[in-house]
């Protein structure tokens, strides 16, 4: 039995600059009950980051997230929308620091350094209900293994596992 979404009117002062434009005011939070189990929802953002990496590169999945963020985060915040853009951003920032790290001797994308990506990590999981840093932590390496071993499963897909060889899950190694 479904139950239906919850509503909370909250008053949050926001000093967010989101699309040039600082938000403050009301804000309405939705606990987002209806939505696919983890794994699914991890599935497709697995499927999005392919598509958006493999046709617009990683300047592509940077303006994406940042879209993402602002769907799900104004004016209601989509509780689970909301952690699925985290994840998303997340498993971006891993993908880009290994990629960083084999190709281009540790050469990073801005939007992915630690100093830029670990304050928006935070900054968006207060928004969700994350008040715990390791809580966030924990929350964001878990869906970034299930978005690894989905990215593996998909046919041409932009993460390649080398041949005969478990596959390597990113931990990531950003600290919130």
């Amino acid at each position: 039995m479904k139950s239906s979404p919850v509503f909370v009117r909250a008053r949050l002062v926001l000093g967010l600059a989101l699309a040039g434009t600082a938000l403050s005011g009301c804000v309405n939070v939705r606990y987002d009950d209806d939505h696919a189990d983890r794994n699914t929802r991890m599935y497709a953002v697995a499927l999005r980051f392919n598509q958006t990496m493999k046709t617009q590169g990683m300047a592509g999945v940077t303006s994406d997230i940042e879209d993402c963020y602002r769907a799900t985060s104004i004016p209601v915040i989509k509780r689970f929308a909301l952690q699925d853009c985290l994840s998303y951003d997340y498993a971006a920032y891993s993908f880009d620091k290994e990629i960083g790290r084999m190709a281009f001797r540790g050469l990073r994308t801005p939007f992915f350094e630690d100093r830029v990506a670990s304050p928006r990590w935070v900054k968006y999981g207060k928004l969700d209900g994350f008040g715990d840093p390791s809580e966030l932590s924990a929350f964001l390496a878990t869906n970034n293994n299930l978005i690894l071993q989905d990215l593996q499963r998909i046919p041409g897909s932009v993460f390649v596992a080398p041949a005969n060889a478990r596959p390597r899950l990113l931990h990531g190694g950003g600290s919130l």
